[in-house]
């Protein structure tokens, strides 16, 4: 026996009902993930960002008094208050230029490469748990 042409109809809209619902349960799962991912890697850059701005401010306070300490030492050696402060001032403009000559190979790439590398770690552990 043949059936009907109406119950195949029947048959074929709800297939095509169920697949449509699931495909777009897929789709809003894989949008939720994408979104989970994003705010995973964006929360790991921030909390290094944070984390390194903390160590960047505890080394240049350490910086700060140390370099007071060393001028007010170079002061004693010449027996005059300020030329301790000149020496180190001129000490740091020297290395003012060093860094802005050379800042593409020691500060921009290294800078970019430690950013990239954050990010895509998150990728890379990732991946490896999805085989």
């Amino acid at each position: 026996m043949r059936p009907n042409e109406s119950e195949a109809k029947t048959v074929d809209l709800n297939s095509f009902e169920k697949l449509f619902e699931l495909l777009k349960g897929y789709i809003s799962n894989h949008l939720e993930l994408l979104k989970l991912e994003a705010l995973d890697q964006s929360s790991k850059v921030g909390s290094a960002l944070i984390s390194n701005f903390l160590i960047g401010a505890t080394a240049l306070l350490f910086l700060f008094f140390i370099s007071l300490g060393t001028a007010f030492y170079l002061s004693f050696l010449f027996n005059d208050n300020y030329s301790g402060f000149f020496i180190l001032a001129v000490f740091y403009l020297v290395l003012a230029l060093i860094l802005k000559i050379f800042r593409p190979t020691m500060l921009d790439r290294p800078i970019q490469n430690k950013i990239i590398e954050t990010i895509l770690e998150g990728n890379s552990t990732d991946e490896s748990k999805n085989p």
